[in-house]
């Protein structure tokens, strides 16, 4: 940088930014004025300068800056800037060779961008806008006119395919605005730019003219389309066989015609709003759908019979009243305790609502809804739904009753069936059900199998955020007990009563029995490290797939203990098959050098030399 400070301006006389290899040059004069005796720089202070750049290739930028978006080509342009800091004036021109631009990894990229932009007397020429998408050819020509950096006059033109499929002409200014848009045809996988929209297929016309104030526009007009095809982001089912049919005047906007199919379901619209002075006056839409399924594998299945919605205007706010049916829906995600725990500890980010989600209130009624399911690790119940959904769309809450009818929930391997399921929400401001859940199961000792199994009982009552659970049993067993024999099959003191010449067949008893019965549940690492922590054992996992046994390596339950700082011995077994045990012990010679022995269940045996190298 060379440059000059004066009491009236600072002068830069040249300077150069190297960036990925690209050079930026710049020069210029900023004038200084003087407030109070002290320099500053006020609105009408005059500017003057110029930026160079010379075939900046585009794709290091990019990859510096922008993550998700990928760019190729190169970028020429020279700009002078002159006038005042309030309102500076550009002259110069941009141009982009060979270039691409890809918002999205999933979208489509603009290919062939060839771009000149010539910047003279407060007005943008596109002298050339040119490209492929998807292999359809497009240009985009005319002008932008702007005054004091607050009006503007576009006066555009987008060809697709060689035929001009949307045009905009107009003014926009702070006070009044004049615009009028025509589509004649436009492609709608354009649209595809939009990050909101996957993909679209099919054309739409339209004739707009919006005027008035940006405060109060007045829009006349019509849009029409058919047979669309569109899939918004985050939704894996498009929108297919669309006709939409929307008329406009000075004072309403009618929505005569919005139908679709979604899936092998339907979606129907139709309403009105009308407006003026810059307020809604009036609003009545309805919405009809049918069928409607969405599923992600192993998280969600949700199906809607069928939909029936309005939404209207109250003397202090809007409405949306209607009622749902629901089919065959099923939440399936496993639970993971971990994820629980940091979901609950991670801060929370509020967003204030808009003021339309505040006056909207809901009155939504979830009825005949019988075949609601929890399928995951945790419970595999079946529930009945008679819900309100009530409160605003920024505070929505429930009221009513959820019936569980049928189904069991399940700690470790051991379910326990309902036998009473109610969750009853009346609470008017926040959703914090009454719970009144009861599940049965019969649980033998397994040092004492000719006993008659103990009969536990399972309970959660009253409010969600206050719940109480107790646990009963018969023959009588207090909680200790009663947890103990769900998790070891045992009661605690027939655990902890052993003498020490029979601690380790004890424990190792306890580990082959439990393991048998794990066969057919997944055990969570939470449980294999509280097993750890009982026995003083260094490390209790659960290795495999431990719902399928069809493959030659099935689950196994693997117990660790370190006898020295050079001995460790492992024993192992295959769940579910007790007849598969081994033993294994490693002796560090070394660092790097250890004896590995190991002797399975039939009696083969066998000694190697490991030399063991840790990579970080």
């Amino acid at each position: 940088l060379q440059g000059n400070l004066t009491q009236s301006a600072f002068i830069l006389s040249s300077g150069a930014v190297h960036v990925f290899n690209n050079e930026i040059r710049f020069r210029g004069k900023l004038e200084l004025d003087h407030v109070d005796n002290k320099i500053a720089i006020s609105p009408h202070c005059s500017i003057e300068g110029e930026i160079a750049l010379t075939e900046v290739k585009l794709s290091d930028f990019s990859q510096e800056f922008l993550d998700a978006v990928k760019a190729n080509g190169t970028l020429t342009s020279t700009i002078n800037i002159n006038g005042t800091v309030s309102n500076p004036i550009v002259n110069g021109s941009l141009k982009i060779k060979n270039g691409l631009v890809q918002l999205d990894k999933h979208k489509s990229p603009l290919e062939n961008l060839e771009t000149v932009l010539v910047f003279s007397d407060s007005t943008m020429n596109i002298n050339n806008f040119s490209g492929l998408y998807e292999g359809k050819p497009f240009t985009l020509s005319g002008s932008i006119s702007e005054t004091d950096w607050s009006s503007f006059s576009p006066d555009l033109a987008l060809s697709i395919n060689g035929l001009q499929a949307v045009t905009i002409s107009g003014y926009y200014k702070p006070e009044d605005l004049d615009i009028m848009l025509i589509a004649d045809k436009f492609d709608v996988s354009f649209a595809e730019v939009v990050p909101a929209i996957m993909n679209a297929e099919g054309f739409l016309n339209a004739s707009v003219h919006m005027r008035g104030s940006p405060s109060n526009p007045q829009l006349r007009g019509w849009l029409k389309a058919s047979n669309l095809e569109v899939l918004p982001q985050n939704i894996s089912v498009p929108l297919s066989k669309c006709n939409l049919d929307i008329v406009a005047t000075d004072e309403r906007m009618d929505l005569n015609t919005f139908n679709c199919m979604f899936g092998e379901g339907s979606i129907k619209s139709s309403g009105y709003v009308a407006y003026g002075n810059g307020a809604i006056n009036d609003i009545a839409f309805h919405l009809n759908a049918e069928n409607i399924e969405l599923k992600e594998p192993k998280k969600y299945q949700v199906k809607i019979d069928t939909c029936t919605l309005d939404y209207s205007q109250r003397k202090n706010g809007y409405l949306i009243d209607g009622s749902i049916v629901m089919g065959k829906t099923k939440y399936l995600e496993d639970v993971q305790i971990s994820k629980v725990l940091a979901s609950i500890n991670k801060p929370k980010i509020f967003r204030k609502p808009s003021q339309v989600m505040m006056q909207t209130k809901l009155q939504i009624r979830i009825t005949e809804s019988k075949d609601i399911w929890v399928d995951n690790n945790l419970a595999r119940i079946q529930l009945k739904a008679d819900l309100s959904v009530i409160g605003t769309l920024a505070q929505p809450n429930l009221t009513g009753r959820l019936e569980i009818t049928d189904g069991y929930i399940v700690y470790l391997d051991r379910k326990f069936e309902i036998t009473r399921g109610l969750l009853d929400f009346t609470d008017p401001h926040v959703i914090n059900p009454i719970l009144d859940i009861q599940a049965e199961a019969d649980i033998k000792n397994y040092q004492e199998p000719d006993a008659d199994p103990y009969h536990i009982i399972f309970a959660i009552t009253g409010p969600a955020d206050k719940a109480k659970i107790s646990l009963q049993s018969s023959p009588v067993l207090d909680e200790a007990n009663i947890l103990s024999l769900l998790t070891f099959g045992t009661a605690r003191e027939q655990i902890f009563s052993q003498s020490p010449d029979k601690y380790n067949t004890s424990l190792k008893d306890i580990l082959l029995e439990r393991a048998e019965q794990y066969s057919s549940q997944k055990i969570s690492g939470f449980v294999a490290g509280q097993i750890s922590n009982i026995f003083d054992l260094d490390d209790v996992s659960i290795e495999g797939n431990l719902f399928n046994f069809g493959d030659s390596w099935g689950p196994q339950l693997v117990a660790s203990k370190q006898l020295s700082k050079r001995m460790k011995v492992t024993y192992s077994t295959r769940i579910g098959y007790l007849n598969e045990q081994s033993i294994q012990l490693d002796y560090k010679l070394t660092d790097h050098f250890y004896l590995q022995g190991q002797a399975d269940q039939e009696g083969n045996e066998g000694i190697d030399l490991l030399y063991r190298v840790n990579f970080k």
